[in-house]
């Protein structure tokens, strides 16, 4: 009898659908097919989805301001006493770039509500 090498390990492995790929096709298929009414409905639905989002985004960027000026703050009075600010000054350094990526999502869901207004 003759042996049969075992096979290579695929590197591709089919995996079940995730939740979110199952809502994404599970929405678009039916928004296909829906009449114009149903579509300005869905489209209603995702821009109270993206104002709730937008809502929050407002709220972290005000925070966020509030942490630079905070830590801003800091820094100047360690400098001021002559104490260390090198991880004040890094900390702030990081504040500022969380604050910039959140002004950056709050600009993105503006446009995508206008973009979605203009469309209804």
């Amino acid at each position: 009898m003759r042996k049969i090498a075992a096979a290579a390990p695929c590197k591709y492995v089919l995996r079940e659908p995730s939740k979110r790929a199952r809502t994404f096709d599970y929405f678009y298929r039916g928004v296909e097919s829906q009449s114009s009414r149903s579509m300005l409905s869905f489209r209603m639905d995702e821009l109270s989805l993206i104002e709730s989002r937008l809502a929050a985004t407002e709220k972290h960027v005000a925070d966020a301001t509030k942490l630079v000026s905070l830590q801003r703050d800091i820094v100047v009075k360690l400098e001021s006493d002559g104490r260390d600010a090198t991880t004040a000054r890094k900390l702030l350094v990081t504040f500022g770039r969380s604050l910039a990526l959140q002004i950056a999502e709050r600009d993105r869901l503006i446009r995508q509500t206008k973009s979605i207004a203009n469309k209804t």
